[in-house]
């Protein structure tokens, strides 16, 4: 009987289910705690070449023609035109450095020539009488 009855019970509730109506969804909860990070995805496929870009000026061409001109750009003699030819923008000036040591004495220079006589001098004391 016991059986029976939990059959019953069972029957009655699958039927009240299947037949039931869904009711209206409720209000929408609030937004819970983010989760973990996941594992990253597959890289992606590459993406499309760009555009050329123009064509640049080199640092030792001062007037931008992209021709070397020997006489004003070649400013380390090597006779080319190239990268120890550049220079960045001057820095500020670096501190003063330390006193060197005293040089050697230098021999003895000519002797220069007379100068102008001087003034008169003050008349000296009256000496003493003469024999």
């Amino acid at each position: 009987m016991r059986h029976a009855s939990l059959l019953l019970i069972a029957a009655s509730t699958l039927f009240a289910c299947a037949n039931a109506t869904d009711p209206e969804p409720g209000p929408k909860g609030e937004m819970g705690e983010m989760g973990e990070m996941g594992e990253p995805g597959p890289a992606g496929p590459p993406g499309s070449m760009g555009t050329m870009g123009s064509i640049g000026v080199s640092c030792w061409d001062l007037d931008e023609d992209r021709q070397c001109d020997v006489e004003t750009e070649d400013y380390n003699e090597d006779g080319e035109c190239n990268v120890g030819d550049c220079f960045g923008v001057e820095g500020p000036q670096g501190p003063a450095g330390p006193i060197g040591p005293t040089g050697a004495t230098g021999s003895q220079g000519p002797a220069g020539p007379a100068g102008p006589a001087g003034p008169a001098g003050p008349a000296g004391p009256v000496g003493p009488a003469g024999a």
